[in-house]
């Protein structure tokens, strides 16, 4: 590979490893409730809380991977 597209790649793994991160984090926490050998996770108003949880940390993964890594309206390039 070329050196401008090893310096590419590395800041895009550099870029998007939280946010990769976040996603993989909420998905743990939807596991670990729904499968997680806990009982009180597996209530109903626990489960609720735990896939909203999970649902927001994913959510927010993706988010920040499309506005901060793919920076569609160029919001890093200001200031």
């Amino acid at each position: 590979m070329s050196d401008n597209t090893k310096h590419l790649a590395k800041k895009c793994v550099k870029d998007a490893g939280p946010c990769l991160a976040l996603c993989v984090a909420g998905a743990a926490v939807a596991l670990l409730a729904v499968l997680g050998p806990f009982d009180v996770l597996r209530s109903a108003s626990s489960l609720h809380v735990c896939m909203a949880l999970a649902g927001a940390m994913m959510t927010g993964g993706v988010l920040d991977l499309v506005f901060w890594v793919f920076d569609p309206f160029g919001w890093k390039n200001e200031g």
